[in-house]
């Protein structure tokens, strides 16, 4: 299996009356991303990453966190048991919600 890379993360604020359970989107860039039968488990500051889908061809992955992390909290991610932690830290403040339209994001 392909080393998991992470290369960097985007943390989002839900766009209001979007999922209410949550309130941070995390698009994480990288490479190794694959579905397997133990499944990708991720944490921001031990706070679990919850709803993670996985990118096209391994490129990385998205999730929600229910908070806001602390800033300084680091990006873990792994396959079963306990994820191994990353150099991607939380840095802040929330970057607003991608637009989107009929044609893509909206610049």
């Amino acid at each position: 299996m392909e080393p998991l890379v992470t290369a960097s993360a985007l943390f989002l604020r839900v766009a209001e009356g979007m999922h209410p359970q949550w309130k941070v989107q995390l698009l994480v860039s990288g490479s190794g991303f694959r579905a397997t039968g133990r499944g990708l488990s991720a944490t921001v500051g031990g706070q679990p990453v919850e709803g993670i889908t996985l990118g096209s061809a391994g490129s990385g992955f998205a999730g929600f966190l229910r908070a806001e992390p602390a800033r300084g909290d680091r990006l873990s991610v792994g396959y079963g048991g306990r994820p191994t932690a990353t150099d991607v830290t939380y840095r802040g403040p929330l970057h607003d919600p991608i637009q989107l339209d009929d044609e893509g994001p909206v610049a």
